[in-house]
């Protein structure tokens, strides 16, 4: 579990970055923070999808559609989590910043446990098996 851990973790700061950059850069180009964060935030689960499935919980069998449905499900809860701490930090504590990438460090450490929960008992626990 200590590697799947890790490995969840790692994936994590790189879709972090992910999500923050393309949210900052969409934001600077003139979408709303809220329209970018769409954008973003499906940018990166299409990336953790990947990451986390062959390296942290390193599943041999081929990906399906299915699989990835699962996944997209699995971790809407989280998702969910984190959009609503994003849009109250985004909302009362940084309107009108031109950093709204800011409002995803709360927002993401509050989803990560959750997420990475569903991952290892929901989406990944049968890896291996055809």
């Amino acid at each position: 579990m200590r590697r799947q851990l890790a490995g969840f973790l790692s994936v994590g700061a790189f879709a972090f970055v992910i999500d923050a950059g393309l949210l900052q850069v969409l934001s600077w180009a003139g979408l709303t923070p809220w329209i970018a964060r769409f954008f973003s935030f499906t940018t990166a689960l299409v990336f953790t999808w990947w990451m986390n499935r062959t390296h942290s919980f390193q599943v041999t069998r081929q990906p399906t559609w299915a699989e990835f449905f699962s996944y997209a499900c699995s971790v809407s809860a989280g998702g969910a989590i984190n959009w609503l701490v994003y849009l109250v930090i985004l909302d009362r504590y940084l309107s009108g910043t031109a950093y709204p990438a800011l409002a995803l460090i709360p927002a993401t450490a509050v989803s990560l446990c959750f997420n990475f929960l569903m991952m290892k008992w929901v989406v990944f626990r049968k890896k291996n098996q055809a």
